[in-house]
């Protein structure tokens, strides 16, 4: 008994001396892993922390936890996450546990136990409008939106909880109520009266910074999708600025071969040269209604004289037009883009001076009545389609035509160029003689360059007109006539409102008829405004 006593107490002295000395170490190791976590120096504690092998439960605590903070800082996630576990098993009492677990376990999309660990967290006391917060986000990536909008509100109502977190929550929260729109049979509706004003009500927490400008954005994105912008039509289409549009315009031009418009098809020349001035005036207003529909009455009246005084054939072509209108469209979507159906009625009185005495007196009235619709089908410009009724009631009534068109148009916008290609197809009909019926086929094509230099833009246009005669006799005698008119023109802005124009026509009348060939220049210069 006196040999096991001398024997075995120097023993259980020896190992508890290295005992407290690797405690001691131990401790040592945890405080300088403290030290480096401070300093931002996560390997340097790592490498402290996975040297220590002491297994007293104390020290595995803090052992794990610390390499648990370390891993996540150095983003290897999963060795996060199995410290993280130790330490918790360990008995580890840190308030900022479970919520490092749950990032943890977030980054590496185990969704459903990041939850459980932010749970905890949050009944724990330890940033509880935070673990709220990923809660709620985690809930809106399982699409459990109820889940969402439940722990998104708990985080508003928090009075802990920061503006800055606020505004986010009340932001998801939209984006929640939105999705749970998406699911109704009335999301339009559900949108604008419940979904909108709640990113109203984040924006208006804080109306600055990024998280401002991101729901900013997303009020604009929606509106756009459901039709709900109070700046722009149903289709998404921009409201015009102004309602009322004025604009008035003196031309002044020079012919070197003035050609007589009879009424007929094509023209004939007189051989004459002369001035033209004409004052042009027209004004109309739009009415909007629930940005799907507008009505715009306007009015044009125009006055056209001609310097040359002596000759007939020139001077009865001096003329004044009065020309009412009424437009009307409707703003839709076509091919997931903004399109607008338009029917457009117009009345024209026109009085020339067709009994050549210098007095001008009725020579027609025409209805129009056209139907057109312009779509964005192609990335690169708008289409326009149309169909137009002309009903032409002249003084003279074997002059009286109506007159069924078929057109279309397209542009092409590229490079800060644009590009129009133009096909109509006139089918007249007379309504007392079939010698003038004819079909008539114009092709037009226009090169515009907005900005050539600055504040002024180029215009270069060709044009191509086919008339066939559907009468036998008149067909014989001059065959498809063809007219050909280049043309140019130069517009300068002098200011918003103000331009002056220069334009060059150039016209080739040719036919099987002799006489009804001709060439023709006609330059002008134009001043406008336009409100």
């Amino acid at each position: 008994m006196y040999f096991k006593e001398r024997f075995f107490r120097p023993l259980i002295i020896i190992i508890l001396i290295i005992q407290f000395s690797n405690i001691h170490a131990s401790k040592s190791d945890i405080k300088k892993a403290a030290d480096f976590l401070n300093e931002g120096d996560y390997d340097s504690m790592i490498q402290v922390l996975e040297r220590n092998s002491n297994k007293d439960i104390i020290i595995l605590r803090a052992k794990h936890y610390f390499l648990g903070i370390a891993y996540a800082r150095n983003q290897d996630f999963e060795q996060a996450i199995r410290n993280f576990s130790l330490a918790i098993k360990y008995k580890n009492q840190k308030p900022d546990l479970y919520y490092e677990l749950g990032q943890a376990l977030y980054a590496m999309n185990e969704l459903e136990k990041a939850q459980k660990s932010f749970s905890t967290s949050a009944n724990n006391g330890f940033k509880e409008s935070q673990s709220h917060y990923y809660i709620a986000h985690i809930a809106q990536l399982l699409e459990k939106s109820k889940m969402a909008k439940e722990f998104f509100i708990k985080v508003i109502n928090n009075p802990k909880t920061t503006i800055d977190l606020k505004q986010v929550a009340r932001f998801q929260l939209s984006e929640t109520l939105l999705t749970m729109a998406r699911t109704t049979n009335d999301v339009k509706n559900i949108v604008e009266k419940h979904v909108l004003p709640q990113f109203e009500k984040a924006l208006k927490i804080k109306n600055t910074g990024p998280t401002a400008i991101d729901i900013l954005k997303r009020i604009k994105s929606i509106q756009d999708e459901f039709g709900l912008n109070p700046s722009k039509f149903v289709s998404g289409k921009a409201l015009p600025k102004k309602s009322l549009s004025i604009f008035a315009s003196q031309n002044i031009g020079y012919n070197n071969n003035f050609t007589l418009t009879d009424d007929l098809p094509g023209n004939v020349q007189s051989k004459e040269d002369t001035f033209i001035s004409e004052t042009n005036v027209e004004a109309s207003y739009l009415f909007i209604m629930k940005r799907k529909y507008t009505i715009e009455p306007g009015l044009a009246i125009s006055h056209t004289v001609h310097s040359e005084r002596d000759n007939s054939a020139v001077y009865s072509a001096d003329e004044y037009e009065i020309r009412p209108s009424l437009d009307f469209t409707l703003e839709h979507k076509q091919f997931n883009n903004p399109a607008t159906l338009y029917l457009n009625l117009n009345y024209d009185y026109r009085a020339l001076d067709n009994r050549q005495q210098k007095d001008r007196v009725f020579n027609n009235r025409t209805y129009t009545y056209e139907l057109g619709n312009r779509f964005k089908y192609f990335n690169f410009g708008t289409s326009n389609v149309k169909v137009r009724q002309r009903v032409f009631r002249s003084f003279n009534p074997a002059l009286s035509v109506d007159t069924t068109t078929i057109g279309a148009d397209q542009l092409v916008v590229k490079g800060g160029k644009v590009y129009l290609f133009l096909l109509n197809l006139d089918l007249a009909r007379f309504t007392q003689s079939d010698t003038n019926d004819n079909d008539t086929l114009l092709l037009r094509t226009d090169y515009i360059w907005p900005s050539i230099l600055p504040n002024l833009s180029l215009n270069l246009a060709l044009s191509y007109t086919f008339i066939s005669y559907k009468n036998s006799a008149t067909d014989a005698s001059q065959g498809v006539e063809k007219i050909l008119s280049p043309s140019f023109k130069i517009t300068r802005d002098i200011t918003d409102r103000f331009a002056v124009d220069v334009e060059y026509i150039y016209t080739k009348n040719t036919s099987d008829a002799q006489s009804r060939n001709y060439t023709s220049h006609l330059t002008s210069l134009e001043f406008s405004y336009s409100y």
